[in-house]
């Protein structure tokens, strides 16, 4: 298991990361000078999720471990990701998602118009085009509420997700806290994911122990307990 382990690591690497280039950040609105580069950080940033199960909105895709490398940019007020899955029980590379997006700050608020395609390599489903809206309070929990719409094989498909979130801060780690509502219009899913995870700061690399658990209220979708380590290094 640990050599298909690091084999998958590698190859997500080697086909997703480019060799020339090294989660979340959410870039503002366009100033100038000093104030610029607070309000819109320039980042580029690696990583790797090793997770024990992929879970997708609520929904268990795997029955095993996953690896997902990825790569994001922030760029003033534009944001880019790209990330790959690689299930280790099949020893494919199972899904491909590119995310681009574009956020204001209006009196602290922050909005974001994006897209997202998914690719999936080495299966017979076909691609899916996805965009959204995003919306952050500037108030106790952040509450971010999202609305996606979709299309997939020829149908429409709605989604709307709501997020809050604390994080309690200590002297060398912080804890962060987190809670994800999901409805999903064809009502393949509605729950809630808790998320306790550990950021924990290494020199130039920050590692996320995490712990997630996804409840949801219909009774044919299990819950799912899963969870995993994230590996980051930014530029």
């Amino acid at each position: 298991m640990a050599a298909r382990l690091w084999a998958g690591v590698f190859l997500g690497w080697f086909l997703i990361v480019p060799p020339s280039l090294g989660q979340e950040a959410s870039p503002v609105q366009k100033e100038s000078g000093a104030a610029k580069s607070r309000e819109f950080p320039e980042r580029l940033a690696v990583g790797t999720d090793l997770m024990t199960k992929y879970v997708a909105r609520g929904v268990a895709y795997s029955t095993g471990p996953v690896i997902k490398p990825w790569m994001t940019l922030d760029h003033l007020s534009y944001y880019v990701e790209l990330k790959g899955v690689y299930d280790v029980d099949l020893e494919k590379l199972n899904e491909i998602d590119v995310t681009v997006d574009h956020t204001w700050s209006i009196r602290s608020w922050r909005a974001a118009l994006g897209y997202n395609l998914y690719l999936f390599p080495n299966t017979n489903y076909a691609e899916m085009h996805e965009g959204y809206l995003r919306i952050v309070a500037p108030i106790f929990l952040r509450p971010m509420s999202e609305l996606y719409y979709g299309r997939w094989a020829g149908e429409d498909s709605f989604l709307m997700k709501l997020t809050v979130g604390h994080t309690v801060q200590f002297e060398r780690c912080s804890l962060a806290l987190s809670a994800i509502t999901v409805y999903r219009d064809d009502e393949s899913f509605r729950g809630t994911e808790f998320r306790v995870t550990v950021p924990i700061p290494m020199e130039e690399f920050v590692l996320r122990p995490t712990i997630r658990y996804s409840w949801s209220v219909k009774d044919e979708i299990a819950d799912e307990l899963y969870g995993g380590l994230i590996l980051e290094y930014a530029f």
